[in-house]
């Protein structure tokens, strides 16, 4: 099983707690799915077993020797055969499916959480530097030891701060800029997790990351005002709508952000940078990340419907496990014949050329050049005037009957694979 779930992270669950969880439960699934297939696959059997064995009884005796010589043989394949399925599924049952994720998510976070299955793990790396989108509350007045309400109050003040206050300030936190990471973190020092450190009571110098703030904007939120906003809108949709407190949550004391940023952020750390420079202090008080890359918020899956799809042996639904082209769908397909996917399995180099017409991605032909390497052509439109455009570029490579090969990039009119994931030969 491979393909990408993406989650709605629940409050309370890390995000390695999520992936232990599916692991479990979609390890179970293929246990049963595989069961369910020996069954229907025993009893598909026994029906032509039963009569033949009936018929073997009501012949003539010398016709029951020779109808025995005869179906020996059918038999004793049959019997392999069924002796290799059961060792197949025995052997593939005792493999642990492969799950992980991609931008890890504090306990007390909810959101968007992609989760990847099997062959998919190879395309997390590609959405860890995607940008990401969050809700975060912010309460001023407030300093603790893990810049957010979990943590232990290093000092306090009663303090009003107005929206035209906030408003004013948040312009200086957009765009490129430095920012050093929690004590309360995963980030290493010596091999130790700062946040193993921290609970020692040690603190240690941090180096500071570069990361980018492309978008901060306040949403008002009314004290104590409780919401059932479910949908957030996406980058550049039109919406009246001014405020987007996290689900059935009340918006508390304080204010709602709208940060988008790069890989690497501490909304955390915002949030007490921005009370620093305030004068009064701040944590936060809520984080719901509602987008990572392409991946949002409306696409999500609650955990339990998750697992819920994943219990017994029936069909999943359509929309649970996305495929793992998904990720690359913003670069354009190409399709290989036969004979070639067999070459990209075995690891052979692919000439990319253009032709004079036709549509974009399509492959037209396959040649072997004098240097032995194979060329595969595609089509783009207009494309006897953009020969040098087609040699460079990244791709997505689909086998004939639509598998998903690889993503790979051509330059100099060589198509190279970046990450490949047809499944491997036995």
């Amino acid at each position: 099983m491979n393909g990408i779930i993406i989650i709605d992270k629940p409050e309370g669950w890390t995000s390695h707690d999520v992936c232990a969880k599916l692991r479990g439960q979609i390890s179970a699934y293929i246990r049963n799915r595989e069961a369910a297939f020996l069954q229907d696959t025993n009893l598909r059997n026994r029906e032509p077993n039963q009569l033949q064995d009936e018929r073997i009884r009501n012949s003539e005796p010398n016709q029951l020797q020779d109808e025995r010589i005869r179906n020996s043989e059918p038999n004793q394949l049959q019997d392999e055969q069924i002796r290799n399925s059961e060792a197949l599924a025995k052997q593939a049952s005792r493999k642990t499916i492969r799950v992980g994720h991609s931008g890890t998510l504090d306990p007390m976070a909810t959101g968007v959480l992609p989760v990847f299955i099997g062959r998919a793990t190879r395309a997390a790396e590609f959405c860890e530097n995607a940008e990401k989108e969050y809700i975060a509350g912010i309460k001023t007045g407030l300093v603790t030891d893990t810049q957010d309400v979990t943590g232990n109050v290093l000092s306090s003040c009663d303090v009003i701060i107005t929206e035209d206050e906030l408003t004013d300030i948040l312009p200086r936190f957009l765009g490129e800029q430095k920012q050093t990471p929690p004590m309360y973190s995963a980030v290493k020092h010596n091999g130790a997790k700062l946040y193993e450190l921290a609970r020692r009571g040690v603190e240690v110098e941090r180096k500071a990351r570069d990361i980018i703030i492309k978008e901060i904007e306040l949403l008002e939120a009314a004290p104590g005002e409780a919401t059932d906003v479910t949908h957030y809108p996406a980058p550049g949709e039109a919406t009246d709508v001014t405020h987007y407190p996290a689900p059935g949550a009340a918006a508390a004391s304080g204010y709602l952000l709208r940060v988008v940023c790069s890989k690497g952020t501490y909304i955390r750390t915002l949030c007490h940078d921005i009370g620093a420079a305030l004068g009064c202090g701040a944590v936060m008080s809520s984080l719901r990340r509602t987008r990572a890359g392409d991946f949002a918020i409306e696409k999500a899956h609650k955990l339990e419907e998750v697992l819920g799809a994943f219990s017994g042996s029936s069909d999943l639904p359509d929309n649970i496990l996305l495929p793992i082209d998904t990720v690359f769908r913003g670069y354009p397909a190409i399709t290989v014949s036969k004979e070639d996917t067999m070459r990209i399995i075995h690891g052979a180099q692919i000439r990319m050329q253009e032709s004079e017409s036709g549509t974009h991605g399509a492959l037209v032909g396959m040649q072997e050049s004098e240097s032995g390497m194979y060329g595969a052509q595609i089509r783009t439109p207009g494309s006897e005037t953009k020969a040098k455009e087609s040699e460079s570029g990244m791709y997505r490579v689909y086998s004939p009957n639509g598998d998903f090969l690889m993503l790979a990039e051509a330059t100099g009119g060589k198509l190279k694979a970046v990450k490949t994931f047809y499944e491997p030969e036995a």
